[in-house]
């Protein structure tokens, strides 16, 4: 999957998952956020996990899955480059050692 449909209003907009910086669960919806705003899917954070790419995509929490490709480590946050809203994404400290472990293995 190359680019997931999501509504803004009464729109689908098509949105390339290299643009998505996360995504974060909320009631019946799921929220994409990219650097253009964010977009509502009708589809379950687990479901999107299925079929999302586990090498670029990571559920850091049980309602967010960030984008690997968009994320920049903090002492004790995983922070999206999202300048929107600040894009604030926080993590465990123990989920947050292992990723930034796994981020600095791949420099």
């Amino acid at each position: 999957m190359n680019w997931i449909g999501a509504s803004t209003g009464r729109e689908v907009r098509l949105t390339l998952l290299d643009d998505v910086v996360y995504f974060r669960a909320d009631n019946k919806y799921t929220t994409v956020m990219t650097a253009d705003g964010e977009a509502l899917l009708r589809k379950p954070i687990r479901e999107l996990l299925a079929v999302l790419d586990p090498a670029v995509f990571r559920q850091i929490h049980r309602s967010t899955i960030v984008s690997m490709k968009a994320v920049a480590f903090r002492e004790h946050s995983l922070v999206c480059r999202h300048s929107r809203e600040g894009g604030n994404c926080t993590a465990t400290a123990k989920r947050l050692s292992s990723l930034a472990a796994e981020a600095r293995s791949r420099m």
